[in-house]
């Protein structure tokens, strides 16, 4: 019984030092100079408890950026495909403007 508990304590630990290494590989380190107030913005963030540390925040930045650049793509390629509007620009403008404050 003590030989099994061996086993698996060793085995708990090749599984844990495969998987830090996996994720140290994964992972570049970067470092960012910036303002007081922003480091402060930072640490609010992370102290809401959303956030695991800095880090955290900066990957969901990056990943939100992302997904707003995607986004602005696919509905620039969506007009483009949908051809000429009959829309005067005006009109264009009021109800882009009108479905961007409805939706927030």
């Amino acid at each position: 019984m003590v030989h099994d508990l061996d086993i698996q304590a060793k085995i708990g630990k090749v599984c844990h030092r495969l998987f830090t290494g996996f994720l140290e590989a994964a992972m570049a380190t970067m470092n960012v100079s910036l303002p007081d107030p922003m480091r402060e913005w930072i640490e609010a963030q992370i102290k809401t408890g959303r956030y695991a540390n800095a880090s955290d925040y900066m990957r969901d930045l990056i990943r939100r950026d992302q997904e707003a650049k995607d986004a602005l793509i696919d509905a620039l390629e969506s007009g483009a495909k949908s051809g000429v509007s009959k829309r005067s620009l005006d009109d264009a403008w009021k109800s882009a403007k009108a479905k961007a404050k409805k939706h927030g």
